[in-house]
């Protein structure tokens, strides 16, 4: 259905597609389509934050959000600053011409029944269709990955990037006929609302990631996720019976340690309680904890350099190998200093939020030593280093580590000795393996989840190029 012409035609004239095309469907330039209209010119005395009868509400950059209009943040202008021409229609679809982001250029919005009088402004265009039964298709068209490529490189600029009237009005669209268009565009809205159903759980999904991977933490290091298989496997020994094996052993593997009871309170507050097999004990009984080496600048070169890993290179759970430095080593600093796998590395030096940020060495460089701003833990032979670093990295995430945290010029340290007198929650070792799988397991499960949700968006775009190719069969 045709509507009143406001402007004249963008660019007409025949053109060449750059695909072929079924038979019945043409190629047109969107400037025959359409026209494109600017939006509205104001200074500072005629734009304000509150409505009043003599205004009109005008939509920004901002407004246009993810293929719709959002009615929050609004401008109001003098009325007298808007032309007929540039109130909006049922079925217009507003653009952002211009803006400091090349990414935010060219991105559109569907305009459906506007409630009262409605503006745009100067950095915004509006698209109108001359036949109203078409405008759904061009809508549609302009969130195709063949627009975006088309534009990009047109609209760039040296501080500020443009969409000219030319860059639109000139770009080939394919347009099939009358009688499949509509049928087109009901299986396009169709199939786009599912999707927008997915993009909605995605986005609940990944705001909830962190606070999953938190609880899931917590319930791993404090026997609430192992309880179904503590229940079918009950222990043999309590917990204190544990941590008096444990300390014996180590002392006889010639670890010094202090002096301990088991049960012994650890001089922190608030530790979540513990099943009966296990037991709160220090970090420093559970393993081995030793800070790095001194960098100075007589060991920037020598005759023993060795790679070795710095705050630089320990991410949460990963060893980022992207800049690995060197330095001197002598034969027996490096058997003090040298990684082992399984050895974990937890960021000594730190923002507040980050310090005490742990990552397993599994032998991603050879013959590997570390610098003084980590801390390293060596698990003892009744700890698993994969329990422990769920451990270290329950802490972190619970604060526990930020408590404990000294500030010296806006730089939080962890301390090996307060890291040392830290609590450690001792569980039996198989059931330290078994958290550790399950762990991993509900990990995995949720990852899938968000992995497949996030594949809406190439199914989007999958949809789209098979439409406008003529191939969505109706």
């Amino acid at each position: 259905m045709a509507r009143g012409r406001t402007k004249a035609a963008v660019d007409t004239g025949p053109v060449e597609g750059p695909w072929e095309l079924p038979k019945g469907w043409r190629w047109e330039r969107l400037g025959s389509l359409a026209d494109l209209l600017r939006g509205v010119s104001y200074n500072k005395r005629q734009a304000h934050e509150v409505a009043s009868a003599d205004t009109v509400p005008l939509l920004r950059g901002g407004n246009i959000q993810y293929g719709s209009v959002v009615h929050t943040d609004l401008l109001y202008v003098d009325r007298k600053c808007v032309s007929d021409d540039q109130l909006l229609h049922d079925k217009d679809i507003i653009l952002t011409m211009s803006s400091g982001s090349a990414a935010l250029v060219g991105k559109s919005a569907w305009v459906s029944k506007p409630t009262g009088e409605l503006t745009f402004g100067a950095f915004c265009a509006c698209l109108r269709s001359h036949d109203i039964d078409q405008a759904r298709w061009l809508f549609w068209f302009l969130q195709t990955p063949f627009y975006r490529q088309s534009i990009t490189g047109s609209a760039k600029g040296t501080s500020i990037n443009n969409l000219k009237r030319e860059h639109l009005g000139g770009l080939p669209i394919p347009i099939p006929p009358a009688i499949e268009l509509p049928l087109l565009v009901a299986r396009i809205d169709s199939w786009s609302a599912e999707i927008d159903e997915g993009e909605i759980a995605l986005a609940d999904a990944r705001s909830g990631v962190e606070t999953y991977r938190k609880a899931l933490l917590k319930a791993a290091v404090t026997g609430e996720l192992t309880a179904d298989w503590r229940r079918a496997n009950p222990p043999q020994e309590s917990g204190e019976q544990l941590l008096t094996r444990l300390l014996a052993n180590r002392r006889a593997d010639g670890h010094i340690i202090k002096k301990s009871q088991a049960g012994e309170r650890i001089a922190e507050d608030d530790l979540p309680s513990l099943p009966e097999s296990w037991i709160w004990c220090r970090n420093e009984q559970a393993g081995k904890i030793q800070l790095g080496r001194q960098r100075t600048p007589k060991d920037h070169s020598g005759p023993h350099m060795r790679p070795y890993l710095r705050v630089a290179n320990v991410y949460e759970d990963r060893i980022d190998l992207s800049d690995v430095k060197q330095m001197n080593f002598t034969p027996t600093e490096f058997e003090n200093f040298r990684l082992q796998q399984g050895d974990i590395l937890l960021n000594e030096g730190q923002s507040l939020e980050l310090v005490g940020r742990p990552a397993m060495f599994r032998g991603e460089v050879d013959a590997c030593c570390f610098q003084n701003t980590l801390v390293r833990f060596q698990a003892g032979q009744y700890v698993d280093p994969d329990y422990a670093l769920l451990t270290f990295l329950y802490a972190m995430h619970s604060g526990r580590f930020k408590r404990i945290a000294k500030i010296t010029t806006n730089i939080a340290h962890l301390g090996a000795g307060r890291f040392a007198e830290l609590g450690f929650p001792l569980a039996p070792l198989d059931e330290q393996l078994e958290a550790v799988r399950l762990y991993h397991a509900h990990m995995k499960r949720f990852e899938t989840a968000i992995s497949t949700l996030s594949a809406t968006s190439v199914l989007r775009q999958s949809i789209l190029a098979a439409a406008f190719r003529g191939e969505l069969a109706v």
